[in-house]
């Protein structure tokens, strides 16, 4: 049976032997293929930071350790859907399944593996010369994820590609002048055509998040766009006054019922997460207000909605 992990310390026998070797010795369960499989994905991390040069030597003392995980292993590989460039950002659609950043398991398929590679491209510019040494060198281009869209949800996401952007982005988000608009399919039909839930939220083991008195305050403004009687199902606009960690979720969970798909906090048998960033609005460096609006693709309301 295969492990999915493992933490180990390279020893005075393997000094200066590369990754890719290393991996095998020190977890006999791993074949040199499969170490290589999870050093290109992302999945292994030497003294906490990942690293993906499978002929990196190593050293005695250094910390290793590797993640597997299915879901990583399979997240979404095809080419980006970018809404935009613009002056120090980019706006990205996110696919469903697909992470915004690495996680300890890999980030194969994630946007911002992804979109690296895009942004180098994109910010090249004339060389400079290195002080004192005569060689030129490009300018480096940088990429900056300001906020997060959960791993199952699709939509808009915004990420810098300049440092003061993302500070600028960072400090919009903060202020709440970051505007995001979202849309939930619903299980369940509410009794209003609009409302605004504020419900103070708490952090539980497994990432999960429940209304707690004692917790952080978390506001959801909504209202309905169309009910479904006869599944008896929602679908809902959210604008978000907070941002907290699975906030919509675990708010309509709490009052009008779950999204569909959402099994962590008590949906039924139907896959897949229906919940959409649709709307993304935020101040450029020079003062302008940028809006961008994308809407799911068809199957957000038909695909796999029979019990």
């Amino acid at each position: 049976m295969k492990s999915d992990g493992g933490k180990g310390q390279v020893t005075a026998e393997l000094d200066g032997v590369r990754l890719d070797k290393v991996l095998p010795a020190l977890f006999p369960d791993l074949s040199r293929t499969r170490a290589r499989s999870l050093i290109q994905r992302g999945a292994v991390r030497v003294n906490g930071r990942r690293l993906k040069v499978a002929s990196r030597g190593l050293k005695t003392g250094d910390r290793v350790q590797w993640v597997d995980d299915p879901v990583v292993a399979k997240m979404p590989s095809k080419g980006l859907d970018i809404v935009h460039w613009g002056p120090g950002y980019v706006v990205v659609r996110k696919e469903p399944n697909q992470l915004v950043q690495g996680s300890p398991a890999g980030d194969q398929g994630s946007l911002e593996r992804l979109l690296r590679p895009e942004v180098q491209a994109k910010s090249k510019v004339p060389a400079k010369k290195r002080p004192g040494k005569g060689k030129r060198e490009g300018a480096r281009s940088s990429l900056h994820v300001v906020h997060r869209l959960d791993g199952p949800a699709q939509g808009l996401v915004v990420f810098a590609t300049h440092k003061s952007m993302a500070a600028h982005l960072s400090r919009q988000l903060q202020d709440r002048t970051l505007h995001r608009v979202y849309w939930a399919l619903v299980e369940g039909i509410p009794s209003a055509l609009k409302g605004t839930i504020d419900m103070p939220l708490s952090k539980v083991s497994g990432g999960r998040v429940y209304v707690d008195p004692a917790g952080r305050e978390a506001r959801t403004r909504w209202r309905a766009l169309k009910v479904f009687p006869t599944l008896n199902l929602s679908l809902l606009e959210l604008t978000l006054e907070t941002g907290r960690t699975h906030q919509i979720r675990a708010h309509l969970a709490e009052v009008i019922g779950p999204i569909v798909g959402d099994h962590r906090y008590g949906a039924r048998g139907w896959s897949g997460l229906r919940l959409a960033a649709v709307e993304l609005s935020f101040h450029q460096l020079n003062g302008k207000l940028v809006e961008f609006r994308k809407s799911p693709p068809d199957s957000f309301f038909s695909e796999n909605l029979t019990p």
